[in-house]
């Protein structure tokens, strides 16, 4: 059994289909919500997800080379086996299908012109800032994955803004070096062609 679910931004997603099961919750404080980032096979893109117990936000962040064309959020209801299905807005062709068990997440998300590519993701270290990230700037709506090994490494994180409009504008986004956070939570990026900081903060789980 599958809802549809609500759509977010552009490029990517058209159907999906997902199993939960657990995974890290060191970037957010309910023992409930499960925090993964990860990579998209044979491309720049960089994945991340954040669940609940009946949903999840994906979001897919395309690199230098595909962040036009390989960055998108999408929101999805899980059933209470877990499964979900998502249909995206009119013109969006593209499908993913997946599945989330204990501390990893993978599947396959097929673009457009039919290629079709791997994904996968691994829980949120302890001690760690990895995770995804989230703002609302001038340029639209802000995402940055954060990966980070261990607590000793050190982290690094890819982004892009999305823009409103029929046809939305897609800007790169990049953390200001040394990548940190702060106290409150908070860490500061550049959106490509500014020179102003804005702040990014924990992206939000889906409420339950």
């Amino acid at each position: 059994m599958s809802w549809p679910g609500p759509f977010e931004g552009r490029c990517l997603a058209a159907t999906a289909c997902a199993v939960v099961g657990c995974g890290s919750t060191s970037q957010h404080g309910p023992t409930a919500v499960r925090v993964y980032t990860g990579v998209v096979d044979g491309t720049d893109a960089q994945v991340a997800l954040v669940a609940s117990a009946h949903h999840t936000r994906i979001y897919f962040c395309g690199g230098p080379s595909s962040y036009m064309t390989l960055t998108h959020w999408f929101t999805l209801d899980l059933d209470s086996s877990g499964a979900t299905n998502a249909q995206a807005d009119a013109g969006q062709d593209w499908t993913l299908d997946g599945q989330l068990t204990t501390g990893e997440a993978s599947g396959a998300v097929t673009v457009a012109d039919g290629t079709q590519h791997a994904f996968h993701a691994t829980g949120v270290g302890d001690g760690t800032i990895a995770g995804l990230y989230e703002a609302t700037a001038a340029c639209g709506k802000i995402g940055l994955i954060v990966t980070q090994g261990s607590p000793q490494s050190s982290p690094s994180g890819q982004g892009a803004c999305i823009g409103g409009g029929a046809v939305p504008s897609v800007e790169q986004v990049n953390p200001i070096i040394p990548l940190s956070r702060a106290a409150d939570g908070a860490i500061s990026v550049l959106v490509a062609g500014t020179s102003d900081a804005v702040l990014v903060r924990a992206a939000a789980a889906p409420a339950d």
